[in-house]
This record gives C-alpha cells, structure tokens and sequence, in this order.
C-alpha cells in the first residue's frame, strides 16, 4: 500500500508518479441496516463513485399477534414483525458491504461508531434489546474495518457527533432561519442532510433512492472528503479582544433564574449585602452575618500575653477553655 502523503494528499507535491484516484468511501452500520456510499474528487468537486446501497442484516419473521409500544415521546406504534439476527448475517452483511466498496474502488473509508448509546428509559426488555443492537452495531463495524484493511483501503472510525458538527456550516446554510448552536448536529437526522449532498456531490440521488441510512453514509463521505479544520489562532501582536456581554448573558438560563431567586431570598430574610447579593456569605456588616467568637479568659490566667493555649502552667487555661462561649 502506497504511502498517503505521497499519493493520497492532495496538497503533497509529485515525484514523477501519477497521483493516485482517491475515492472516499463511508459506512454508517446499524443492527438492521447498512448504509454505504462513496464519492471520488476533491472537495468542492465531489462525484458520485456508485450507487448508495442500504444492505440489510439478517431478515424479519412475522409475529404471531401486533405488539404495540410507547416511545419516549408518548407516541404508540405497533410492531407486526420481528428481524431475526445470528452470526452467519452479520458475515454475510459484512461480506457484501466489503464487495460493494472494493467494487467502487474505494482507496479510503470511514466507518460511524457508537461510543455513548441509548439504552432505554427504564424499561428492562427495552434496555436489554438496545444493548444487543449496540453490540450487533459494533461487531459489524469491527469486522467490516478489519476487512477493508486487510484489502489495503485506509480505515478510520468516527463518532456522529464529529461528522454532523463538522457539517454545522453547511447544513445550517439550508436551514438559516434556526440559530446556529447545539441543535445542528441533530438536524443531520432530516432532509436537510439530503440537500447538503445533493449540493456538494454530483450525482447524489433523490427522490425514493435518499434514505436516512444513505444520507448518514454520504454525511460521512463528506466529513472525510473535508480539509481538516484548523483552529484559529491569534496573531502574537494582536490584541486581545474580549467579547462584551450583554446584561443577562452568562450560564444557562436556569442558573439565571436559581440566581435570581437566591438574591430575592436573601433580601426578604433582611441581607443588606451589596457586593455578593446571592452569595454563599454574608459581608461584613450585614446582620445575618456570622458573629464572630470570643473566648472569656479566667481569672486564673498567668500567662504574659493572653490564656491561649502556649503554656502548661498557666492554671487558668482549662477554666478558660470551659469558659469559651459566645459573646
């Protein structure tokens, strides 16, 4: 296999070889579905290198009566079949997904990992079939990536949260009237990932063929087939600029409010502080404040300078210790 800053990169300078076609292949595995799609050319110039496929994982069998199930949002559904799944699919879904990418010639993949799945809200059944669908998921994408090295395709894993955010700019272009923010990674799930494919590979299909499976697959291409993104650094002579908040501004809304209420808390129990409203303290001079303590000295004390604790013999430290209260 062929080094990747001399053939593969771009931005690398020839050496009197023909520079290798690169075709950026993804692969977003599910318990039930495969969703497969790749793309050849550089950024900005993408084409479509085959056909997204969706290859199913093992098959469904007919329940003898409807199952019906709230989801988490309150919603019933019904379900009428069941996908039965043993190892000899998981080979198979894996052995054909593995065809499909060498058939379009694919140089370099990127495959979707689960790393903090969903388990269920409490229900025990519900917990223990996501588990199973998270293991299924994770066996899939092993397999499938150790194949694909084994066939001298260069492999990386990569989590949904990092694709979809490095397409934040460019989903949030056909959708502008959302605000930017942590929301647009979610949207990668609707149509809108479908448009961002359309636009920036050509040859990306439409209609009945786009599918969320395909869409997460060709979403994955298009995050691999991206210059790496650079962190903004400031120049060592420029200034340092600092944002100025408006009022209001800072922490979430509901520390706001528990603020807030804290500093009206304190004011209807007759805090007078003024610097720290809605501290953990009162300041000084406030009467809710902590009276400080004084220790009453005894009579018997000999000692120079005050009945501490700096000498044995002074007869009147254990008086003084009794005597200790609060003035």
């Amino acid at each position: 296999m062929t080094s990747f800053a001399a053939d593969h990169d771009m931005r690398a300078e020839l050496d009197g070889r023909a520079r290798q076609r690169i075709v950026w292949a993804g692969v977003d595995p599910g318990s039930a579905r495969i969703g497969i799609a790749a793309a050849t050319g550089e950024p900005g110039s993408l084409a479509s290198a085959m056909t997204p496929v969706v290859v199913p994982v093992g098959y469904e069998v007919e329940l003898p009566e409807p199952i019906t199930r709230t989801n988490r949002n309150g919603v019933e559904y019904t379900i009428s079949k069941r996908r039965v799944v043993e190892d000899v699919d998981i080979v198979k879904a894996a052995t054909l997904t593995l065809a499909h990418l060498i058939q379009a010639g694919t140089t370099h993949l990127a495959i979707e990992r689960v790393e903090n799945p969903y388990t269920g809200d409490g229900d025990k059944a519900k917990t223990m079939a996501m588990a199973k669908a998270g293991l299924r998921t994770d066996r899939l994408a092993n397999r499938i990536g150790d194949a694909a090295i084994r066939a001298g395709i260069v492999v990386v894993y990569v989590v949904r949260a990092t694709w979809a955010a490095r397409l934040r700019k460019l989903i949030h272009a056909v959708t502008p009237d959302q605000a930017p923010g942590k929301g647009d990674a979610v949207r990668g799930y609707g149509v809108e990932l479908g448009v961002v494919l359309v636009d920036h590979i050509v040859g990306w299909p439409i209609g009945e063929e786009d599918n969320p499976d395909t869409r997460d697959a060709g979403g994955i291409v298009l995050w691999q087939a991206l210059p790496p993104a650079t962190a903004w650094k400031r120049p060592p002579s420029a200034p340092r600029t600092k944002r100025v908040r408006r009022e209001g501004e800072g922490g979430s809304r509901q520390a706001r409010r528990d603020k807030a209420q804290r500093a009206a808390d304190r004011a209807a129990a007759g805090c007078v502080c003024v610097f720290a409203p809605n501290g953990s303290r009162h300041a000084h001079g406030c009467p809710l404040g902590i009276v400080p303590k004084t220790l009453v000295v005894s009579d018997a004390c000999v000692c120079p300078v005050r009945c501490s604790y700096l000498g044995e013999e002074c007869p009147g430290r254990r008086a003084a210790r009794r005597a200790k209260i609060i003035a």
